[in-house]
Order: structure tokens, then C-alpha cells, then sequence
């Protein structure tokens, strides 16, 4: 048997999801502050550099319809091995008490 170490075999793992993020992300056109911040906010996660009470990481994407908030949500989402057809419907929520329905 071979004599690996789990600790590094997750570094290992982490280190090709996160270059798969940026370069997919490199494909997506404009949003450079919101990829930037996803990239940020995924190192901290990834260096354990986050309060574990916590979730671990937040983003809100906001914009004009076309402006690519999906199409990025779908790239992280496949560079992390998640599942990216899941869909929100978020007029649903157009109300501050309509917030109580998740």
C-alpha cells in the first residue's frame, strides 16, 4: 500500500479546483471586481483562514438581467464538483417578509 497523507492529498485537490475556477473564469467576459472576489474569498476558504461558526462564503450577485451572474455561479459551481442546475426563482422573494418562505 502507498503511504499517503490525507492532509495533503485535500491541498492537492483544493489546488486543481481552485486553477480550474480561474480558468474558467478567464472565459467570462467583464466582471472582473465579482471574479475577484470569488477567487479572494475561495483562497481564504481553501488556506482555512475562515471562522468555521460560519459559513463559508457569502456572495451576493446583483445586476441587470444578461449581465452574467448565473453563468458565473455555474463556473464555480462546476470548477468546485457541485451540482449547477439547481435554480432559484428569486421574484418569489421580492418582499422583505417573503424572505420567511426559505
Amino acid at each position: 500500500l502507498y503511504n499517503v497523507d490525507a492532509a495533503e492529498l485535500e491541498t492537492e485537490r483544493k489546488i486543481e479546483r481552485y486553477q480550474k475556477l480561474v480558468s474558467s473564469f478567464e472565459n467570462l467576459i467583464g466582471q472582473a471586481e465579482a471574479k475577484d472576489a470569488i477567487l479572494r474569498n475561495t483562497r481564504q476558504v481553501f488556506a482555512g483562514v475562515v471562522d468555521r461558526n460560519k459559513p463559508r462564503q457569502r456572495v451576493l450577485l446583483a445586476g441587470l438581467k444578461g449581465q452574467g451572474k448565473t453563468e458565473m455561479v455555474k463556473l464555480f459551481a462546476k470548477a468546485m464538483g457541485l451540482p449547477s442546475d439547481n435554480r432559484l426563482v428569486m421574484s418569489e422573494y421580492s418582499t422583505s417578509h417573503d424572505v420567511n418562505k426559505m
